[in-house]
């Protein structure tokens, strides 16, 4: 009997579990689409397409959207980026971008469009490795990682990226201490190369900084402030190596993780502000966006954010391919208005019950084993 109930044990809390992580994913899932319901109305537009079509391609090369169409990309499986990319690839046709980061910048998204054998791609990329700093030594990886040659090796601008580490292992624009952003985003860019060695353990050595450096509200201070940019940059980094950073005992302070530093900065209209009782901040919106997307796709079983492969991604429901249809917007107009500050997802209600029904069936079961044991005895 008591074999019986242990096994009806174990059912109960895998089926708990499971259903807990699909409830985190759907979380992320509402956090992404209330910024990009942000963005639309921002934008004075109806679909994903026609924000692609109209602000964002009137925009590219000009206006760093980058960041934006590759967070995009990554979650919507059937935006079409042709009109933002033809844009681009016009602007460049015309224009003598400098900066190597810049240029890898630019590459780097003409690549997530499924442009990777456009010749501006190679021309971009061509010998930027090492020209900005670590910048250009970080995207430079991000862009071998997908198939690019930017004039060196992966393995040289792996040894390049390890030899610039701060004596604490993180990582640095400038001076003698490590950036919270920085080490973030050189560990995004080795994670796929997490398998070697060298790259493991220095891997490891920044997820401890990064750790240590997590103030007591789940956050981090940048530059004396505290913000969201930092936790955003951090959790692409863990999710890229698939750690959920919700788990992770090293990015938890009090009960407080990585989310909750990031997350109180989220605005009514779900946008967010860089510093605390501030206005929405286009960058901080922006990072925070590609963050949350990241940390979905890991969550969803997807590659890593930077990784541009063919797996299948989200069909945002507010993207269509088209123009909303009428009926929808009636729909929407029948339905009560919601709290904006609410952020649960609007639909969990029947998932909520299951979950809380789930764990008193466990605490039941508990109950009976010690009630049952006692008895023996």
């Amino acid at each position: 009997m008591i074999k019986k109930i242990s096994a009806l044990l174990v059912c109960l809390l895998i089926f708990t579990l499971s259903v807990s992580a699909a409830n985190d994913t759907d979380d992320t899932a509402t956090l992404v689409d209330d910024i990009l319901a942000f963005k639309l109305e921002e934008a004075g537009a109806r679909s994903l397409l026609q924000w692609i079509e109209g602000e964002l391609t009137a925009g590219a090369g000009t206006k760093t959207s980058e960041w934006l169409i590759i967070g995009l990309r990554q979650y919507d499986a059937e935006a079409d980026f042709t009109p933002w990319a033809d844009a681009l690839e016009s602007f460049l046709d015309g224009a003598d971008i400098t900066a190597a980061a810049s240029r890898q910048r630019y590459a780097l998204t003409l690549i997530a469009c499924g442009r990777r054998d456009s010749p501006h791609v190679a021309s971009l990329s061509a010998d930027t490795v090492g020209e900005g700093g670590v910048m250009t030594g970080i995207y430079g990886l991000h862009l071998l990682n997908n198939g690019a040659q930017p004039g060196k090796t992966a393995r040289e601008v792996i040894d390049d990226l390890l030899s610039l580490r701060m004596p604490d292992g993180g990582w640095a624009l400038m001076g003698k201490n490590s950036d919270v952003d920085i080490t973030a985003m050189a560990v995004q860019a080795l994670a796929p190369h997490y398998g070697e060695d060298d790259v493991r353990a220095a891997v490891d050595g920044a997820l401890d900084l990064l750790g240590e450096k997590q103030l007591e509200d789940g956050g981090y201070r940048s530059f004396g402030t505290n913000n969201p940019e930092s936790p955003a940059q951090v959790i692409v980094a863990l999710s890229s190596l698939g750690i959920d950073p919700a788990e992770d005992e090293r990015f938890i302070k009090n009960g407080s993780t990585l989310l909750d530093g990031m997350l109180k900065f989220r605005l009514s209209d779900g946008s967010f502000s860089h510093t605390e009782d501030g206005d929405s901040n286009q960058n901080a919106t922006t990072q925070v966006f590609y963050s949350l997307v990241s940390l979905w796709r890991m969550r969803s079983g997807l590659s890593p954010l930077y990784i541009f492969d063919s797996e299948p991604a989200k069909n945002v429901q507010t993207s269509g391919g088209g123009e909303t249809e009428p009926e929808t917007e009636a729909k929407a107009a029948e339905e009560p208005e919601e709290n904006e500050t609410d952020m649960a997802p609007r639909d969990d209600e029947t998932v909520r019950r299951i979950r809380t029904g789930a764990v008193i069936m466990v605490v039941l079961v508990v109950g009976v084993l010690l009630w049952l044991r006692k008895k023996r005895r």
